[in-house]
């Protein structure tokens, strides 16, 4: 994930395609085995290609799933490829007995994921906007909506989910009258990877068409799409390359930036094996570390805060070190501070 990527799919004979033909592509392919997984969906909508990743990777440590979701901008095939994002990802297309795909690093010249097509992308979901449970919603998409049927929108995601409404609400009057709709006990209900991102993404939409700033807030959207893109660029960042550690530098990919745009910040644990004077401490997980993103005016944050184990129980020594980027314009990196 730190350096340049290619995705190469081998294709089945067992029909001829045309030049444009890129129905058989289309789809579900899974990567991984049962401890860390990936899902790359294909999607065509509105003759547009569409295409993001849904990751899961069990923590041993934690004993919990760690998910994290990547929306492709830029996908298209064509000359018998296809592209993802013109500068993460490269997918030549050949004729072979089976669909399949692996993720290749250029650098290294070596496939570190490999996996194949497994479903067809399920389209038929209830409700007036079933795209909304298979498509990454762009903010372009959303703002041709207006802010009822918004709510319906992110409603339908919620119901489809068998989620409860308030009862006699305007929500759940609508919703009992749909022969689809079948509610769950309130501890069962459960919005995935995909679900959430889509949810924000509305949520998006209909607080900038209420503040009437949506053309800013698409405008910082992009901004932030090339800021997680770029990042970890080396030559294009040397000095922040040089300043982070680099185990942190992985945390950048899992940056939801559906959650940043909404609320203006997004955190998240993660856990390292901690020791104190070389001898193993227990319950280390109770000293979590964070990556904490935050917008403040004309500036991103990324906030590593660290909780190290002392020689006392359930007693952690937190540090955070603060990197700073300008993204007013382009976005520079102005360096740290130490808090």
């Amino acid at each position: 994930m730190l350096k340049s990527i290619n995705l190469l799919i081998y294709l089945l004979p067992l029909f001829l395609l045309s030049q444009d033909d890129i129905t058989p592509y289309l789809g579900e392919y899974h990567f991984g085995d049962s401890d860390s997984e990936t899902s790359l969906y294909i999607i065509d909508y509105n003759d547009q290609l569409w295409a993001y990743e849904w990751g899961h990777q069990w923590n041993f440590e934690t004993d919990r799933w760690a998910h994290w979701l990547q929306v492709y901008d830029q996908v298209k095939i064509e000359n018998d490829q296809l592209v993802l994002d013109d500068f993460s990802h490269n997918v030549k297309i050949f004729k072979k007995d089976e669909i399949c795909c692996w993720f290749k690093d250029e650098e290294e010249d070596r496939i570190y994921r490999y996996g194949c097509k497994i479903d067809e992308v399920e389209k038929d979901q209830p409700g007036k906007y079933p795209f909304a449970s298979y498509l990454p919603l762009s903010l372009s998409l959303l703002e041709t909506y207006s802010l009822k049927e918004l709510r319906l929108m992110r409603n339908e995601i919620y119901a489809r989910n068998g989620y409860q409404f308030k009862k006699d609400g305007e929500m759940d009057r609508y919703f009992q009258k749909q022969d689809w709709y079948v509610p769950k006990e309130q501890e069962r209900f459960y919005l995935f990877i995909p679900d959430k991102y889509n949810v924000h993404q509305i949520q998006i939409v209909e607080k900038a068409l209420k503040e009437g700033n949506l053309n800013e807030v698409k405008a910082l959207e992009q901004k932030l799409k090339k800021f997680k893109k770029t990042v970890l660029n080396k030559k294009k960042y040397p000095d922040f390359h040089r300043d982070i550690p680099f185990l942190y530098q992985e945390a950048i990919h899992h940056l939801d930036l559906s959650e940043l745009l909404l609320y203006g910040s997004f955190k998240k644990g993660f856990y390292f094996h901690q020791t104190f004077e070389g001898k193993e401490v227990e319950d280390y997980y109770n000293c979590a570390d964070y990556f904490i993103f935050s917008l403040k005016e004309n500036t991103l944050q990324l906030t590593f805060e660290v909780n190290d184990k002392t020689d006392k129980k359930d007693e952690c020594r937190k540090s955070r070190k603060v990197y700073t980027f300008d993204i007013l314009e382009e976005i520079v990196y102005r360096g740290y501070s130490v808090e």
